[in-house]
């Protein structure tokens, strides 16, 4: 278990707090059972936001706060405790994350801030169908000059 900084204690806190007030397990219920197309609530998600928890793992220099992937974890941890559903992970962890492994410099300048003030959801796109295959990925990637075209759906 690693030890947590006085910060990342008050932002678990801000976070337990935040989740068993704001949204708890009977909310998380409540959503599902009303057939939300988006799969989560646009103003639990606008709070997530207000608190920062999109930039996170995002440099300074595109708007995040880059505290870190512990100090994520600390705030998924407790989000989890009660079901909340949101695109945090998706988007601010696995979307933002890949991008920066495996982004360009314009496509950072583009989307990272975007991420970080919540007005872009992303995700990895890795598979086409609801299980998972991949072994029956079907798009593709061709070189093309200095670049690459996509070619099928994700």
């Amino acid at each position: 278990m690693a030890a947590l900084t006085e910060e990342q204690s008050m932002i678990r806190d801000q976070a337990s707090v935040w989740v068993v007030k704001e949204n708890p397990v009977k909310k998380f219920r409540e959503m599902r059972d009303s057939n939300n197309e988006l799969g989560f609530d646009q103003d639990v998600w606008k709070q997530m936001v207000e608190m920062g928890w999109t930039g996170i793992l995002i440099p300074e220099l595109f708007g995040g706060s880059d505290l870190g992937y512990l100090t994520f974890g600390v705030i998924l941890e407790q989000i989890g405790r009660e079901l909340c559903a949101s695109p945090l992970f998706a988007s601010a962890y696995v979307g933002a994350s890949a991008l920066l492994l495996g982004g360009n410099d314009n496509q950072k300048q583009q989307y990272l801030p975007a991420i970080a003030e919540g007005s872009e959801i992303v995700t990895l796109a890795l598979e086409e169908s609801s299980r998972h295959a991949p072994a029956h990925i079907a798009c593709t990637a061709r070189k093309d000059g200095g670049g690459f075209v996509i070619e099928g759906n994700k």
